[in-house]
């Protein structure tokens, strides 16, 4: 259902009115691991056979998806601001980057470490992850 916010915001960014500066291409590489990791890998690694869904909140979620890729895409081709090379990111957009980064490594440990007991816990009561 998220592959759409994906495919719509790779289609934005790259035919967008104008060229992408080197900024921008740190945002799509993060937004693109990001929705290729929750759209194609995560549900594979998911158990969902015999689970059913109604089909309205399926199109409902791609209708979403859609716009959302399509805002983050144009926006990030057409309206960010022209950033000079020699000007480097702000503390703040560092720390926060290295603290995603190593959140998501976190993560990802951890579903491969203890997948399991984390199965096991959610068909019955909803908890924390045992790695948090």
């Amino acid at each position: 259902m998220e592959l759409p916010s994906l495919l719509a915001f790779m289609l934005y960014f790259l035919l967008g009115p104008n060229k992408a500066q080197p900024v921008t291409w740190i945002f799509f590489t993060l937004y693109v691991a990001h929705y290729t990791n929750r759209s194609v890998i995560y549900p594979l690694r998911t158990r969902t056979s015999g689970k059913q869904m109604p089909l309205v909140v399926a199109l409902m979620a791609v209708c979403f998806n859609l716009i959302n890729g399509f805002i983050n895409g144009y926006y990030f081709s057409a309206f960010s601001r022209i950033i000079p090379r020699n000007e480097k990111p702000s503390f703040r957009f560092s720390c926060n980057s290295v603290s995603k980064i190593s959140n998501w490594i976190k993560s990802q440990r951890c579903f491969y470490k203890q997948p399991g007991i984390f199965r096991e816990a959610q068909k019955h009561v909803a908890v924390k992850h045992p790695c948090d």
